[in-house]
């Protein structure tokens, strides 16, 4: 398998990938859609900027399954992603994509008697909101500025 011969990298869980699955999974929901624009016209571009900035590549993927239960086809679903039964392969060399870095997977059931699975994938990604780190240091600045006399404040302000 030539076009994937090189290594593929180690993928991280992105809950900002998460947050843009599930506001899709919900909009597909309440309106029955299997599309993958939403009924605000967002495209799986515009969710992922909800909550995150991006480059490179970005990837959403769409199946519906009947099924007995969740979990007895979560596993069919990504062997279908990897072994791609679709002319041209595309869900494979997509999901199989070398640069791709993080994802999301949501999954649950759909209106139409199926359980809908929606993974995304991004190269890049750089959440829009504080990591806990910094939201650490920012809280501990907070206290420590509130624990300050005014001189002192007036002092850190400027």
């Amino acid at each position: 398998m030539k076009e994937f011969e090189e290594k593929l990298q180690t993928l991280q869980w992105s809950p900002e990938l998460e947050r843009s699955a599930i506001d899709h999974y919900l909009d597909m929901v309440n309106t029955g859609s299997t599309q993958h624009i939403g009924s605000d016209g967002s495209t799986c571009k515009d969710r992922i900027e909800r909550y995150a900035n991006w480059g490179g590549y970005i990837y959403e993927t769409i199946q519906l399954r009947k099924s007995e239960t969740l979990e007895d086809h979560a596993r069919n679903v990504v062997l279908e992603w990897v072994v791609d039964s679709f002319p041209g392969r595309n869900n494979r060399k997509n999901v199989m994509l070398k640069d791709h870095r993080h994802f999301a997977v949501v999954a649950g059931p759909h209106p139409s008697g199926c359980y809908s699975y929606i993974a995304l994938f991004a190269s890049k990604l750089r959440s829009k909101n504080l990591d806990l780190q910094n939201f650490e240091e920012l809280e501990t600045q907070e206290k420590q500025n509130a624990e300050c006399s005014d001189e002192e404040k007036e002092g850190l302000e400027s």
